[in-house]
């Protein structure tokens, strides 16, 4: 996937790269005023001890800086949930790691105090940007290979058996659906992570069917669930529920973090293009969270339902939840 693809992910990695930059370069600057004070207060402002410490200061910031953005970077593939994108965002942690560098050296001019123009300090200062971007990046590669790793093993352990699947969609079935929903409701006691239940019905579908003719409705059907599972990933695990409806149940999602992600499923849906009619077709959401929504499988399912209702009542193609904020119209 490419920025274009994703602008929304290039706009947050940038923003968020941008904003770490600027703190630690506020913190390199606190800590070149301290050595200056020090310096200056034992007279060896000039002097090789203290251009050595605003060398390790400076080294040290630069890693610290490569370590946050790598983390920020992972977080943000984890959340758009799009290790497609892992080769762009390696360009951008490789050309940033170089910019920063650059930038967080400016700090070590010499104005009267600082690194001078002798070869000698400035191969040091060389070397160190070198040996911390190299070892930036082997941290790199590491992080990405265990994320890739993981994200296989879930995919393996979390890919439903064909005996499960609809008869039609690439999703489970309304049986397997009522077996998890109980069991993963139950766990939650167990292992006190929330359990976010997710129904979706797609808007006027009667409509397609009635215009259109069942073949160009099935067409529909199976578009948008693979939008669904598409945004879903490794998420949790898809259902038809019935008809035009799905569900999805997400282990270890709390209920805000569930209605981003129908959130933008539905902004998916809404903008695709489906079916051999071009149809432009929109989705209603109701969510709802164990234990937030209710001890058990069946008061969350009723809740969940009782949310999409209201979606559907309010306007449709939007994201209602059993309690909290609302969620701004689209």
């Amino acid at each position: 996937m490419t920025p274009s693809e994703n602008p929304e992910l290039q706009e947050v990695a940038e923003l968020l790269i941008q904003r770490r930059l600027r703190e630690h370069t506020d913190e390199l600057q606190k800590r070149k005023r301290e050595i200056e004070e020090k310096a200056a207060q034992s007279g060896s402002q000039q002097g090789v001890v203290a251009r050595g410490l605003l060398v390790g200061a400076w080294a040290d910031t630069l890693q610290q800086h490569c370590r946050q953005v790598l983390t920020d970077l992972m977080v943000l593939l984890k959340i758009f949930d799009t290790l497609a994108s892992i080769e762009w965002t390696q360009q951008v942690f490789k050309s940033h790691v170089d910019h920063a560098a650059a930038d967080l050296v400016s700090n070590l001019k010499d104005d009267g105090f600082g690194v001078s123009f002798r070869s000698s300090e400035q191969n040091k200062v060389i070397n160190l940007a070198a040996a911390i971007k190299a070892g930036a990046q082997r941290r790199w590669d590491m992080t990405i290979d265990r994320a890739v790793q993981r994200q296989r093993e879930e995919l393996e352990s979390s890919a439903p058996p064909s005996s499960e699947l609809d008869d039609r969609l690439p999703l489970s079935r309304r049986g397997s659906f009522d077996r998890d929903l109980v069991k993963m409701a139950k766990a939650v006691k167990r292992t006190d992570q929330p359990l976010s239940l997710v129904m979706i019905d797609i808007d006027h579908f009667k409509n397609v069917n009635d215009q259109y003719g069942h073949p160009v409705g099935d067409e529909v059907l199976l578009a948008v669930a693979e939008l669904v599972i598409k945004r879903l990933g490794h998420k949790g695990k898809a259902y038809r529920y019935g008809g035009e409806e799905f569900a999805l149940l997400l282990t270890d999602y709390s209920t805000e973090e569930a209605v981003g992600l129908a959130e933008r499923i539905r902004k998916d849906i809404q903008a695709a293009t489906v079916g051999s009619k071009s149809l432009k077709v929109t989705a209603s959401f109701g969510v709802a969270t164990v234990p937030d929504n209710g001890p058990d499988s069946e008061t969350v399912l009723e809740k969940a339902d009782a949310a999409l209702y209201e979606a559907k009542e309010s306007g449709r193609n939007r994201v209602r939840f059993s309690s909290g904020p609302e969620p701004e119209d689209p």
